[in-house]
């Protein structure tokens, strides 16, 4: 599984789309509207099997933003081990320093196309999932 932390509505329907299309069935994508919705989705996982292989946090987003999320996740224990990648529209050179710091994967910006987030999403699987996981 892969989780989606993004509070623009359009921007999880164009990853819910692109999931679609990949047609990768093996890979689940579940979405929450933002950091708390996301470590409160966690907290609902009881089996350590089923937690996200993936979790990928946009950098603006309401209540708790993508670095105070990263930052949670890579201070537990339970999570500090799955990969984050953080995704901006417009990513500030010195908060990719800051994020990387704090343990993100990358940072990327947002594509400006569905062909760019089926790309994005294919490099995500590929790199963070596919070579990780021996199955999904």
């Amino acid at each position: 599984m892969i989780l989606l932390a993004e509070d623009d509505q359009d921007d999880r329907d164009i990853f819910d789309e692109t999931f679609s299309e990949l047609g990768n069935s093996a890979i689940r994508l579940e979405s929450v509207e933002d950091g708390i919705d996301l470590i409160n989705r966690l907290k609902e996982i009881k089996n350590d099997d089923e937690l996200p292989h993936l979790f990928i946090l946009d950098q603006n987003m309401p209540k708790m933003t993508g670095k105070a999320t990263l930052a949670y996740l890579k201070a537990h224990d339970r999570y500090k081990n799955i990969p984050v990648i953080i995704y901006s529209t417009y990513p500030d050179s010195s908060l990719v320093s800051e994020f990387v710091n704090l343990g993100a994967e990358e940072v990327v910006t947002k594509p400006d196309s569905f062909d760019g987030f089926k790309d994005m999403v294919n490099g995500f699987i590929r790199t963070y999932i596919q070579k990780n996981t021996v199955s999904l």
